[in-house]
C-alpha cells in the first residue's frame, strides 16, 4: 500500500479523535511513527535522524524523555537543548508523541527515574515519589513552552506495575494543564488484567506488542501499537538483535496500517546509552545490564546508517528514500598506560553503605577494610553488580551478579592487611519486581569464613585524571592521541572504535562513551565525528583488568558483534 499521501501536515495542526479514527484538523490521519529519544543521539545529528524518518515514510516521532539525566540533583533541572528537540520536530512537517514518563522503562538505569528517589515508593501517588514527579513534569511543560506534542504518554506500561488510579489521576491532571491540546494516553501491554490496572479516565488507552493480540482488546477509540518491536534490547553477555525477515516484518507493518489508526516502530533509532545511563533487568535469574549501544536491530542503526531493514519498511510506506554516507577508517594508534585510579574518601562507617546512601549514583566505589585481627577462610558477600577483589592491593577474583554461580574465593588477612572491592554500577533494574530495590554497592554483611567483616571506608574514583600512584593489580588508565589534518566533516568522518581490553570506560575529549566488555554482544563503539576535533583528540582507556604496557585502539567503516564464547 502506498501511503506517502500520509506523510505531510502542518506540525501546528491540532490532533484529536472519534470513536475509530485519529483527526488532523478535522481530516483522517493515521500514526505512522517510530522512535527516537533525543537523549541518545548527538544534538548535531538530530536534523540528519529526523530527516531520515521522513525519508522512509514516517509522519510522527515517538520520544522517551529521562527525567534521571535532567534532576540529577534534587530540584535542579538541566533540560539542555531538549526543546530544540521539539521545535525540529515539528519544523521537519512531523507530528510529536511526547514520553515524559515519569517512569519510562527505555532499558533506561531504573527506568530513568533519579536514583536519589531511592527511598521513595515509586510510581505511587505516595508524597515521596508523587511530588517531585509533579515538580519534574512542570519544569519539563515550562521548559518546552508553547509546543504543542500531539499526544502526551500517561507513565509507561502502568498496567505491569500496579493499579493506584490516584497516581494516574494526579499524573493526568498534570499534564492535561501542561498540554491542554494535546490527546493523552495510556500504553499497557495487550492483556486483560494490564489494561485494567493502566486504564484511567481522561486518556486514551493504546498498546504495545503485536496488534493481533491487543488491538481486539481495545473497546473504544482509535488502535495503535505505542511500542511494536522491530527487534530487542542487547545485553552484556548474549547475543546481538537483528531481524532474519525483513520481508515478513514488512508484511506486518502493510497489515498494521491497513487494519488500524498507527503504529510507533520501537526503535526506529536507538542510538547510545551514553556514560553509565542503561539500565538492566532480572528475570529471577543473573543480572541482565544493557550494552552501551542501543542498536535495537533497528532500521536506522545506533550510526545512523540506514538497513536492509529500512529499506524493506521503506517499501511498503512509500516513502523517497535518501543516501546516508559510510564511516570511514584511520590509522591505528597506540596508547600508553599513564597510572591507575586516584580515590576521594566519601565516608567511613562500620558497615559498608550503598551508592545511593553516598549522594553517588553511577559507576565505581571502592570498599576498603583494614583488617584489625588475622582473618582467613571463604569471602562472602552477595553481589548486585560487579566486584572486585584485592587484597593488599593485589586482584585475588570477581563476583558478578551477570553469573549465575559466584567463585569460592578463599582469602587470608593478616593485621593491617588490606581488603579492597572495587563495585562497578552496571546499571538498576528498569522493569519489574527489581523496581523496588534499586540500591548499588555493597548491601548486606560482608564475612570472611563466617565472621562479619567491620569498618568500611569508601571512596569515589577520579574517572578524569589519571594517578601516578598506581596499585598493582589494580585499574589502570591508557592515553593517545587520534591526530586529525582537518576538522570533521559531520557524519562522513564517523568511525566505529575497537578497544579490545578486558572491560572498562572510554573517554574520548572528556565524553564517556559507555562501558566496553570483552563478553559482548557489542565490541567496538560508534565514535560520531561531532565528538571529534581538529588537530589532537584525546583517547582516555580506563581497563579494569589491566594486563598490557602498551595497547593499540583501531578504527573502522564497520563493527563486530559477538556474544560471550
Amino acid at each position: 500500500m502506498m501511503i506517502s499521501s500520509l506523510l505531510v501536515r502542518a506540525a501546528t495542526a491540532i490532533l484529536t479523535y472519534d470513536s475509530s479514527s485519529f483527526l488532523l484538523d478535522g481530516k483522517p490521519f493515521k500514526i505512522l511513527g517510530g522512535q527516537i529519544d533525543p537523549q541518545r543521539v548527538p544534538m548535531p545529528y538530530w536534523a540528519a535522524r529526523l530527516d531520515a524518518a521522513k525519508a522512509m515514510g514516517l509522519n510522527t516521532i515517538f520520544s522517551y524523555v529521562f527525567w534521571n539525566e535532567i534532576e540529577i540533583v534534587q530540584g535542579e533541572y538541566q533540560f539542555g537543548n531538549l526543546s530544540n528537540w521539539a521545535s525540529l520536530v515539528t519544523d521537519k512537517g512531523l507530528q510529536w508523541v511526547l514520553r515524559p514518563g515519569p517512569y519510562v522503562c527505555g532499558e533506561r538505569d531504573w527506568g530513568g527515574l533519579p536514583f536519589w528517589l531511592y527511598n521513595a515508593k515509586v510510581r505511587s501517588s505516595d508524597r515521596s515519589f508523587l511530588e517531585p514527579a509533579i515538580k519534574y513534569l512542570e519544569a519539563l511543560g515550562a521548559h518546552l513552552g508553547n509546543t504543542r506534542p500531539a499526544m502526551v504518554q500517561i507513565e509507561n506500561e502502568y498496567g505491569a506495575f500496579g493499579s493506584d488510579k490516584v497516581y494516574l489521576q494526579s499524573l493526568v491532571t498534570a499534564l492535561k494543564r501542561l498540554f491542554p491540546q494535546s490527546v493523552l494516553y495510556t500504553n499497557d501491554a495487550g492483556d486483560l488484567r494490564q489494561l485494567a490496572s493502566g486504564r484511567i479516565e481522561g486518556a486514551l488507552q493504546e498498546i504495545d506488542g503485536d496488534p493481533h493480540i491487543g488491538w481486539p482488546l481495545l473497546t473504544t477509540g482509535p488502535k495503535i501499537t505505542g511500542e511494536w518491536y522491530v527487534r530487542w534490547f542487547d545485553y552484556w553477555g548474549g547475543e546481538h538483535q537483528m531481524v532474519r525477515d525483513v520481508d515478513a516484518k514488512a508484511r506486518e507493518l502493510t497489515w498494521m496500517i491497513n487494519n488500524g489508526n498507527g503504529f510507533s516502530l520501537y526503535m526506529f533509532h536507538g542510538g547510545t546509552n551514553l556514560g553509565f545511563s542503561n539500565g538492566a533487568i532480572d528475570l529471577q535469574g543473573p543480572l541482565q545490564p544493557f550494552t552501551t549501544s542501543y542498536d535495537y536491530g533497528a532500521p536506522l542503526d545506533e550510526s545512523g546508517r540506514t538497513t536492509v531493514l529500512y529499506e524493506a519498511l521503506r517499501k511498503a510506506l512509500g516513502g523517497p528514500g535518501l543516501t546516508v554516507p559510510p564511516l570511514r577508517t584511520y590509522p591505528s594508534i597506540e596508547l600508553d598506560r599513564v597510572g591507575g585510579l586516584a580515590y576521594k574518601v566519601l565516608h567511613s562507617a562500620d558497615d559498608p553503605l550503598t551508592f545511593e546512601e553516598l549522594g553517588t549514583g553511577f559507576g565505581f566505589v571502592m570498599y576498603e577494610h583494614t583488617a584489625s585481627s588475622d582473618l582467613s577462610g571463604s569471602l562472602l558477600l552477595k553481589p548486585r553488580d560487579r566486584v572486585i577483589v584485592y587484597v593488599n592491593g593485589v586482584e585475588k577474583g570477581v563476583f558478578d551478579a551477570t553469573l549465575k554461580d559466584q567463585p569460592a574465593l578463599q582469602v587470608s588477612l593478616q593485621v593491617n592487611d588490606s581488603l579492597s572491592l572495587l563495585v562497578e554500577n552496571l546499571g538498576r533494574v528498569d522493569y519489574g519486581g527489581g523496581i523496588n530495590s534499586p540500591r548499588k554497592g555493597l548491601v548486606g554483611d560482608v564475612t570472611i569464613g563466617g565472621h562479619k567483616v567491620v569498618g568500611w571506608r569508601m571512596s569515589l574514583p577520579d574517572l578524569s585524571t589519571p594517578s601516578t600512584n598506581e596499585d598493582v593489580g589494580g585499574p589502570a588508565f591508557y592515553r593517545g592521541l587520534l591526530r586529525l589534518d582537518d576538522s570533521p566533516k559531520g557524519m562522513t568522518e564517523d568511525t566505529f572504535l575497537g578497544v579490545g581490553g578486558t572491560k572498562g570506560v572510554v573517554f574520548v575529549n572528556g565524553i564517556n562513551l559507555g562501558r566496553y566488555w570483552s563478553i559482548g554482544p557489542q565490541q567496538d563503539f560508534y565514535l560520531p565525528a561531532c565528538y571529534l576535533n581538529k588537530n589532537e583528540n584525546d583517547i582516555l582507556v580506563l581497563e579494569l583488568h589491566p594486563s598490557q604496557a602498551v595497547r593499540t585502539l583501531t578504527f573502522s567503516s564497520t563493527r563486530t558483534w559477538k556474544g560471550r564464547a
